[in-house]
This record gives C-alpha cells, sequence and structure tokens, in this order.
C-alpha cells in the first residue's frame, strides 16, 4: 500500500515538471524553427537583391538596344525620305530643262519637217507626262501654229514662260528668272511701264551674280534696246544659258 501511495504521489509530483518541460521543448522547437525559416529568408533575399542588378542591366541594356535600334531605324527612314526628295526634285528640274531646251531647239529647226517632227513627238510626251493643265493648254496652242511648220517666237515665248512658271514652283533652278526676262521681253516699249520695270530689275540684279557668258548675253539685249533683227535669238541663246 506504501508503494503504490508513493507512486501516486510521484506521479502528482512529477506529472506537472514534466508537463512543464515539454511546454519549454516545444517553445524552443518553435524558436528554431523560426530562426531557421528567416535564415533561409534573409539567404533567398540576399541572392535576389545580388542577381537583380544584372537583371535589370540585361533588361536595361534591351531596352537601349531595342530604343537605339528604333532610334536608327528612325534616323534611316528620315534619311531615305530626304533622299527620295531630292531625287524627286532632280527629276522635276531635268524634265523642266529637258522640255525648254527642246522647245528652243524646235524653234530653230520647225522648218526641217523631220527634226521638227521628232522634236515635237518628244515634247508631246514630256508634257504628256508632266500632267500639268497649264503647260498642256500652252502645247495645244503652240501645236496649232506649229501647223505650218514656221511658228513666230512669241507663241514660243509664251510655253517656254509657262514651263519655267511650273517648273519654278516646284524647285526648277532660274525658273524665276526666266519668267521675268520673258514678261521683259514682252513688254519691252508697251506701255505697262511698271510690270516692264520690275521684270527688267529683277532680271538685271539676278545676272550681275551669273556667269560672264549669261552676263555678255544679257547685255547683247540691253544693247540691242527691242530694235535688233536677231533679238529673239539672243533670247533663246540667254535661256539656253541660263539652265545649263
Amino acid at each position: 500500500m506504501l508503494n503504490v501511495v508513493v507512486d501516486t504521489h510521484k506521479k502528482f509530483i512529477f506529472s506537472p515538471l514534466l508537463v512543464e518541460n515539454m511546454g519549454k521543448f516545444s517553445t524552443l522547437k518553435y524558436i528554431i524553427l523560426v530562426f531557421c525559416v528567416v535564415l533561409v529568408l534573409v539567404f533567398v533575399f540576399s541572392k535576389l537583391t545580388h542577381l537583380s542588378p544584372n537583371l535589370s542591366g540585361a533588361f536595361a541594356g534591351r531596352g537601349e538596344n531595342a530604343g537605339s535600334g528604333a532610334m536608327s531605324g528612325s534616323g534611316h527612314g528620315h534619311r531615305d525620305a530626304k533622299l527620295d526628295v531630292k531625287k524627286e526634285s532632280n527629276l522635276s528640274n531635268e524634265l523642266f530643262k529637258d522640255l525648254i531646251l527642246k522647245l528652243i531647239d524646235l524653234y530653230f529647226t520647225q522648218k526641217n519637217k523631220i527634226l521638227a517632227a521628232r522634236l515635237i513627238s518628244e515634247i508631246d510626251d514630256a508634257v504628256t507626262n508632266l500632267k500639268i493643265l497649264s503647260i498642256s493648254e500652252r502645247w495645244d496652242t503652240l501645236t496649232l501654229c506649229l501647223a505650218g511648220f514656221d511658228c513666230e517666237a512669241s507663241r514660243f515665248f509664251d510655253m517656254i514662260s509657262a514651263v519655267a512658271l511650273e517648273g519654278y514652283k516646284r524647285g526648277f533652278g532660274n525658273g524665276k528668272v526666266i519668267v521675268e526676262l520673258l514678261k521683259a521681253q514682252k513688254y519691252w516699249g508697251s506701255d505697262n511701264v511698271v510690270v516692264f520695270s520690275k521684270a527688267l530689275t529683277f532680271v538685271d540684279q539676278t545676272v550681275e551674280k551669273m556667269s560672264d557668258e549669261v552676263k555678255q548675253k544679257w547685255n547683247q539685249i540691253l544693247d540691242c534696246d527691242g530694235k535688233c533683227t536677231e533679238e529673239n535669238t539672243l533670247y533663246m541663246e540667254l535661256i539656253k544659258a541660263l539652265i545649263l
């Protein structure tokens, strides 16, 4: 009986201690577990922090390359557009220049039907390709005059002036001075002194900056003063010198 009582007493005595020890052990395990988790998180975070500059640099590099590529592409596109405009301008200049030169040749060779027929065909093709109404209308008028293969210079001057004016609107070199030159020719000795004076002044000031050949031909026209028999030839030669 005594042993039983003692054992029972021991159970009652040691059981709370055991429970307390077990509780302390569980708490310790929990603390250790939390500590391990924290260590793992710190380790992972440090790794990510170490890698992030490289990753951001890589993405930044890609972004910069993409951006520079886009800008480069844009630059190429801009340059290509400029080249296209320049080519178009050069092409237009050549078309107007070639048309005026053919008109001058036609004036001097119109009595030779073979040469005249070839030039008329070429001019007609050029006018058709240009598709400019004012030039087409002037060409229609000139062809009526050319039916007899002996058309006066004034009709040619009207046609050349129309071509030069439309060319000037599209960047044709010396188109403006040709228009003013033929305006001065048209009103030389007329009552329209204001238009004549402005045209003459413009041509004279412009020619001063040009070649000796152009200056010489212009001075011949001035010396002629609208009274020379070779006046029309002088104008044709000056126009030719202005565009060659």
